[in-house]
C-alpha cells in the first residue's frame, strides 16, 4: 500500500510540473521562457516591457500530453526578427519496451515582424516513435547568410534514407527551402 501512495504522489507531482516555466537567455539580449500544456508548447519572448511575444507550437501524438520540453536550444538568431529553436521532448511509450526512453525533437523558427511573431516554420528533426533520425552533425547554423542546413540519416519524408534540408531566414523572418 505505501508504494501506491508513493507512485501517486509522484504521479501527482510531475502533472503539476508539466505548467512550469523554464527559460533561457537569447543571445541578442532578453529571455526564452517555455511551457508545456495539453499537445502545445508556449514560447514566450521579453526583450524589455515594450517587446513581448507569446507564440504557441502544436506538439503531435509521439510526445505524450502534459509533458514539458527536455530541452529547448536557440540554434540561432537573425538580428531581432528571428529564433530558430530545436525543442524536444520524451517520446510517447509504446508497447514491448519500445520508445521508453526515446526523444521528439522540433525544430521552429519563430519570426518577429512589424511587431508581431509568429511560428513561420515547423518540421520533426528526431523522432523514435517515427523512425526519424538526425545526423550527428545534423544541424549547421550559418549566421553570415542566416542559412539552416538539416542533415538527417533516416529523413521525415523518406524514411531510412538520409535527406537534407536547407532553410534561409529573410530579414522579414520567412523562411524560405530552398
Amino acid at each position: 500500500m505505501p508504494t501506491k501512495i508513493l507512485l501517486g504522489i509522484l504521479l501527482a507531482a510531475s502533472w503539476s510540473c508539466a505548467g512550469v516555466r523554464s527559460g533561457r537567455s537569447i543571445p541578442s539580449g532578453g529571455l526564452l521562457s517555455y511551457s508545456s500544456d495539453y499537445a502545445t508548447t508556449r514560447f514566450d519572448l521579453d526583450f524589455s516591457p515594450e517587446a513581448r511575444y507569446a507564440i504557441t507550437a502544436p506538439l503531435d501524438s509521439t510526445v505524450p500530453p502534459q509533458v514539458r520540453p527536455v530541452r529547448v536550444d536557440i540554434v540561432g538568431e537573425v538580428e531581432n526578427r528571428a529564433l530558430v529553436l530545436v525543442d524536444s521532448y520524451p517520446s510517447q511509450p509504446g508497447g514491448m519496451t519500445a520508445c521508453q526512453s526515446g526523444e521528439e525533437r522540433f525544430l521552429r523558427v519563430i519570426s518577429i515582424w512589424k511587431n508581431r511573431a509568429a511560428l513561420t516554420y515547423s518540421a520533426k528533426l528526431a523522432s523514435c516513435r517515427e523512425d526519424i533520425e538526425l545526423d550527428v552533425d545534423g544541424l549547421e547554423w550559418h549566421p553570415p547568410s542566416s542559412t539552416l542546413r538539416v542533415r538527417w540519416s533516416s529523413g521525415p519524408r523518406r524514411h531510412a534514407e538520409p535527406e537534407v534540408l536547407t532553410l534561409r531566414i529573410e530579414l522579414d523572418g520567412e523562411p524560405i527551402v530552398l
